[in-house]
C-alpha cells in the first residue's frame, strides 16, 4: 500500500446522476464533443463528453469509467511526487 496515482483520459469520466458533484469550470464546443473542465474536491480533471454540458459556474454529477482508467504503480506515483509533480496529492 502507499501512494497511487490515476491516469485520466478525457473520456474516462462520464455525466452520472448521483456521481461526484464537480464544478464546470469551461466548456467548449469541439466538433462531435464537448471538452469539459472540471474541479472536485480541489483537483481538476477534463472530461470529453458527446453530451451538451452545463454553462461554466454550475454543478455537473460526474463518474469514472474504470475501464477507461490506468492505475499507476505506488513506486511510480511516488517517484512522480519526488519529481515535484505531486499533481495527486
Amino acid at each position: 500500500r502507499g501512494a497511487a496515482m490515476i491516469v485520466l483520459r478525457p473520456e474516462t469520466l462520464v455525466p452520472a446522476p448521483g456521481g461526484v458533484e464537480a464544478e464546470v469550470l469551461e466548456a467548449r464546443f469541439a466538433g462531435p464533443w464537448h471538452d469539459v473542465r472540471l474541479r472536485a474536491d480541489g483537483a481538476e480533471a477534463l472530461m470529453r463528453t458527446a453530451c451538451a454540458p452545463p454553462a461554466p459556474g454550475a454543478r455537473w454529477a460526474v463518474a469514472l469509467r474504470p475501464d477507461r482508467a490506468a492505475l499507476v504503480p505506488p513506486e511510480a506515483a511516488a517517484a512522480a511526487a519526488d519529481e515535484g509533480t505531486g499533481e495527486h496529492r
